[in-house]
């Protein structure tokens, strides 16, 4: 029924695209962009709890009034039963099927609105402990009241912004900046414009400097970080806390995301760093990027999440690092690292 009415509507509006000039194309094509953005800026005016289930595990999440990206993100995986980041999502819960018993850890590095958080404590049924650590106030205190919907008692939320050292930083969004760095940055106008008028100012802390109890967990303890840029400098300031980790999902922005919020650092170095401190790191696709698409994963969603379809992936030595990320600098990219002592191919998600 969906498809013919899209069907009934596309047409008189394909016959009203052909009549245009060619010399007005790009004009017609910026008019429906701006259309589209007030469109979802228009929808996502209100707060909305978003009710999900992924495989078998249901729970809930609180898109925030005008959190354009919750409302975009997570209401289309209700709408369109996708499964958002399905490559890392589905390698977690692997990794899960395999190790996780009482007593382990996972922390949840730029949880956003606890997506990863609500999802493994539900699909654990509370069988582990949740550090769930996010930057904005806005977007922890909807982790918080999402905890509390879903009625999970396992997860401990940090409101700080992470860093390789004590700093002011400015946070818009899910996104964290030096101060220092925002004035001699060439920024996207907008976006400089948007930390300037939106954002605030708060001191970074370190990972190492939370001094979490690892000596009440077991091992297998699992970290996943997405900082928008930021894992470069986050990862440096964690090199006592990843010796008592054993897994990391770890989604590698783009060299420029990296000079922007992690200056001084570059993807190559952050993989290098993994490797020296006893990671074997792997290359996983597909995921989010241009070769994905073409792929449509949606259509086998299914079939990867209960394994019967399997990722791939590449094993990234030291003096491989520049040839596998020649071409890969256009998205972001997954990569998976294992402490030394564990194969890749003992995860189901893998051959």
């Amino acid at each position: 029924m969906l498809n013919k009415i899209k069907s009934v509507i596309l047409f008189p509006f394909n016959l009203c695209l052909k009549l245009i000039p060619k010399s007005f194309h790009y004009k017609v094509e910026i008019l429906l962009e701006n259309l589209l953005s007030y469109v979802k800026k228009s929808f996502s005016s209100h707060d909305e709890i978003v009710n999900l289930k992924i495989g078998s595990t249901n729970f809930s999440l609180k898109a925030r009034k005008n959190n354009l990206q919750a409302h975009t993100v997570y209401k289309k995986m209700r709408n369109e039963d996708s499964i958002y980041e399905l490559s890392i999502l589905t390698c977690l819960k692997s990794i899960l099927d395999k190790t996780f018993e009482n007593k382990n850890l996972f922390l949840d590095i730029g949880s956003f609105i606890g997506y990863y958080t609500c999802f493994v404590a539900k699909y654990k049924k509370e069988k582990i402990d949740i550090i769930s650590i996010e930057s904005n106030p806005d977007f922890s205190t909807d982790i918080e009241e999402a905890i509390k919907i879903n009625g999970i008692t396992n997860v401990k939320v940090i409101n700080e912004t992470l860093s390789d050292k004590n700093s002011r930083q400015y946070i818009y969004r899910e996104m964290s900046i030096d101060a220092k760095n925002l004035e001699n940055n060439d920024l996207d106008k907008n976006l400089y414009n948007n930390f300037k008028k939106y954002g605030f100012l708060k001191n970074s802390i370190t990972l190492d400097s939370l001094n979490i109890e690892f000596d009440k967990y077991n091992n297998s303890n699992i970290m996943k970080i997405d900082a928008h840029g930021a894992e470069a400098k986050i990862l440096s300031g964690a090199k006592n806390l990843l010796q008592n980790i054993d897994y990391i999902l770890l989604e590698l922005h783009t060299d420029r995301d990296i000079e922007v919020y992690s200056p001084g650092y570059s993807k190559k170095q952050v993989i290098e760093n993994l490797i020296n401190q006893n990671f074997n790191c792997y290359l996983v696709s597909p995921h989010a990027d241009i070769r994905t698409k073409l792929r449509n994963m949606d259509k086998f969603k299914n079939e990867y999440f209960s394994y019967k379809k399997k990722f791939e992936y590449i094993s990234i030595k030291k003096d491989m690092i520049d040839k596998i990320l020649f071409d890969r600098n256009l998205s972001d990219i997954f990569i998976l690292c294992l402490k030394s002592d564990i194969l890749i191919t003992e995860l189901s998600c893998f051959n």
